[in-house]
This record gives structure tokens, C-alpha cells and sequence, in this order.
């Protein structure tokens, strides 16, 4: 099992555009080399939502096949996912991700709020 704990660093407006900042804190038990964890931001406000780019934390075999979908042969059979950050967790597996992005800003961002699903 892998968990998550995370600290909105940044939520702002800048002109056009709307920055969110995540510190991001996974500690996993990754004791199966072919275990993965997804973990989704989700930007949300009133009854909007939007779903951000996701983190894998992916065991070492599962880690490379990943990898390879991702990366490989120059094609990104993965791409439909929206995966931001592939990341590599072996045994008992500590790991800090400075999570950053901007999106295009809309009105109901400016009382948003985040958090992040586990699948």
C-alpha cells in the first residue's frame, strides 16, 4: 500500500493563467516489484471539477514496463492517461515530488479548492 500526504504550496492567479503547486509526500510499501499506485489532483469548486495530470508510483518491474509504454519505441501509447510524473519506488519507499503546473484560468478557480484520489 502506498499513501500520500500533501501541502498546497501555491493556488493563484496570474493574468490568464492559474498556478497550483503541490509538495507532494508518498511513503509506499512497494514490497511487489509489479505494483502501481495512481495519485490524481482534483482541482475543485462549487460544482465544477477538473482532474489534473496524474503521479504514478510504480514497483521496479512495473516502473520499467511503464516506462517503456511511456517512452518507448517513440510513442506514447499512455498518452489519453495524462501522466505527469512516472516515479520509481523500491521496498519500503520514501519519496518528495514537487508537483507544479498552470492551466488556463476560469472564474470558479479563484474559490477552488484541491485534493488528491488514490486509484
Amino acid at each position: 500500500m502506498c499513501s500520500i500526504h500533501y501541502f498546497p504550496v501555491t493556488m493563484e492567479r496570474q493574468g490568464g493563467r492559474f498556478y497550483i503547486g503541490l509538495d507532494m509526500h508518498f511513503v509506499g510499501d512497494m514490497a511487489t516489484a509489479d505494483r502501481a499506485h495512481w495519485f490524481i489532483p482534483v482541482l475543485y469548486g462549487g460544482d465544477r471539477r477538473r482532474e489534473l495530470p496524474m503521479v504514478l508510483v510504480a514497483g521496479g518491474s512495473r516502473y520499467r514496463s511503464l516506462r517503456l509504454a511511456l517512452w518507448g519505441l517513440g510513442s506514447n501509447i499512455l498518452r489519453s492517461y495524462h501522466i505527469k510524473k512516472l516515479l520509481q519506488a523500491a521496498g519500503r519507499a520514501v519519496i518528495d515530488y514537487p508537483y507544479r503546473i498552470s492551466l488556463p484560468y476560469e472564474e470558479w478557480m479563484d474559490k477552488a479548492e484541491i485534493t488528491v484520489i488514490q486509484q
